[in-house]
């Protein structure tokens, strides 16, 4: 008899066991699904933020490169024709020249601005593709006798939405004017890599590079508004960040996101 009571109060221990331990196991799954569903819900709020920032600043480029195109160039239309009107009636006077000089000048005044109307509009994105806009960019660097741009395709090119294609283009516009501010001067590569999953996008120039480390030490907040901001950007899409640089060995930005 007693040990029928042992074996009893075995087994009942055994079952309390167990229901606590299923107990402590299904509170231990709720909790990671209810932690998992909550995560899953801010990653969605966050996203929803995201794609309307990108909306607001697509619509607001869009506004800026409108009124550039419509206003904008059109009073600079009116000054050049009127430049080449004085020029045509002063040909024989000492000052021809300097009207001469300032209708030129103008002239490329409106070459750049109606350059800068296509690449803040997001129309032009849609219509010229990636790759396009990115070429567009190195023609116009091309143009100015100082740099040698290349343009790599690899793989089947395949279009993105255009939210992350207009994004990808702002960041490279960005590389490349720092390029233009602190090389100055050589060669230029931009590859587009289109992997099964993954769109890769390199940037390398062969200027004088830097000290990545010491500026991130002693200038975090440059570092936050140029490299950091980009990188930003390109996560804010799903994708990936990177720059390498050394003096004297150039510099290379990488940046890779999901397709």
């Amino acid at each position: 008899m007693p040990d029928e009571k042992i074996i009893v109060v075995a087994i009942i221990g055994a079952l309390v066991t167990i229901i606590l331990c299923t107990g402590l196991i299904v509170f231990f799954v709720i909790f990671q699904r209810k932690n998992a569903q909550q995560i899953a819900e801010q990653n969605r709020h966050q996203q929803q933020i995201l794609q309307t920032q990108i909306e607001i600043q697509q619509q607001s480029f869009h506004n800026i490169s409108q009124e550039i195109h419509d206003n904008v160039g059109q009073v600079l239309s009116l000054v050049k024709l009127n430049l080449g009107m004085v020029a045509e009636q002063t040909a024989a006077m000492p000052f021809h020249d300097k009207v001469d000089t300032a209708l030129n000048l103008t002239s490329q005044v409106i070459n750049n601005l109606r350059h800068l109307s296509k690449g803040l509009n997001p129309d032009f994105v849609q219509q010229m593709g990636l790759s396009g806009c990115i070429r567009f960019e190195l023609e116009r660097l091309e143009q100015t006798g100082v740099f040698e741009p290349r343009l790599l395709l690899n793989g089947a090119p395949m279009t993105l939405e255009l939210s992350k294609e207009f994004v990808l283009y702002r960041v490279v516009q960005e590389c490349l004017n720092n390029i233009i501010k602190h090389v100055r001067s050589g060669t230029i590569t931009v590859a587009l890599d289109y992997a099964l999953d993954h769109l890769n996008i390199t940037i390398k120039d062969n200027g004088p590079g830097f000290d990545l480390e010491r500026i991130k030490l002693n200038a975090p907040a440059s570092t936050g508004s140029g490299l950091g901001n980009m990188k930003k950007r390109i996560e804010l899409i799903g994708g990936s960040f990177n720059c390498i640089s050394t003096p004297g060995k150039g510099t290379s930005v990488q940046f890779s996101v999901p397709v």
